[in-house]
């Protein structure tokens, strides 16, 4: 029997949704190449700087992330609410 996505979700089971795009890949791969090209161009404080602007822009991304994620789970429960009421 398959679970249903309420189901899925409580157990994180959204593996097959949280597969990334070929899309994805492709600029992944860019900036890697570009992550490496730069490095390879800076002096040591420079990299450490550069490492410490990637560490907070990451965690500023999580926040973004995280609260993207509410909204959205927010706004899709309040159109199915909608879509029952009428």
């Amino acid at each position: 029997m398959e679970k249903s996505t309420i189901g899925r979700l409580f157990l994180s089971d959204l593996s097959d949704e949280n597969k990334m795009t070929a899309s994805e890949h492709e600029i992944l791969g860019k900036m890697s190449d570009a992550y490496d090209e730069l490095t390879e161009a800076l002096e040591i404080n420079q990299k450490e700087l550069l490492e410490k602007f990637i560490k907070e822009r990451e965690n500023l991304s999580f926040e973004e992330n995280e609260r993207f994620y509410s909204i959205g789970f927010k706004l899709g429960l309040r159109i199915g609410i909608e879509c029952m009421v009428d």
